[in-house]
């Protein structure tokens, strides 16, 4: 199963849309313009929301929330440590998860257990970030879309650090 998220390429918050392996939108995601920490609404086609996506602000790791009905129902908090490829713990509700990456960090499988059950890939040469994620079954759907948010917001955490620390 497929999901196909691009980012809109001029805004001003975090703006996505997600397609089926139709061609069908399914979800839009929203980040809020004016927020301490980064919260990303993600609504179905028909703009009932879905979940919430929260990073936490006072974290010695960068620490990630996805909420479904106001529930806490995952986490993915980065590892401090590991070389060449960045790692995070992920907890979905109830399962541990984990998600591996190349040195580029573009390209991800995320397991349980042995069992690879999403991969998100970055499309390049396109004018805004799109990535294509696989998932086995319906019941990692929000999980991929959710890492794959996590994903987003540390590379644009990570090149806004570096463009800080330049100055």
């Amino acid at each position: 199963m497929k999901l196909l998220i691009k980012q809109k390429l001029f805004r001003l918050t975090d703006n996505f849309t997600v397609y089926g392996e139709n061609d069908k939108i399914e979800y839009l995601v929203k980040g809020k313009l004016i927020s301490a920490t980064k919260k990303l609404n993600i609504m179905d086609a028909n703009k009932n929301l879905v979940a919430m996506f929260r990073k936490k602000v006072f974290a010695l790791v960068r620490t990630y929330f996805i909420f479904e009905e106001k529930i806490k129902v995952g986490k993915i908090k980065k590892k401090i440590f590991s070389l060449f490829v960045k790692k995070y713990k992920i907890v979905y509700k109830g399962n541990e998860y984990k998600l591996n990456g190349s040195i580029f960090d573009y390209d991800y499988d995320v397991k349980k257990g042995n069992e690879i059950v999403v991969s998100c890939h970055k499309k390049f040469f396109k004018i805004a970030d799109t990535y294509v994620i696989d998932y086995v079954s319906d019941e990692y759907k929000l999980l991929a879309m959710f890492i794959t948010m996590a994903i987003d917001v540390e590379k644009a955490t990570d090149r806004k650090n570096k463009q800080n620390t330049k100055k």
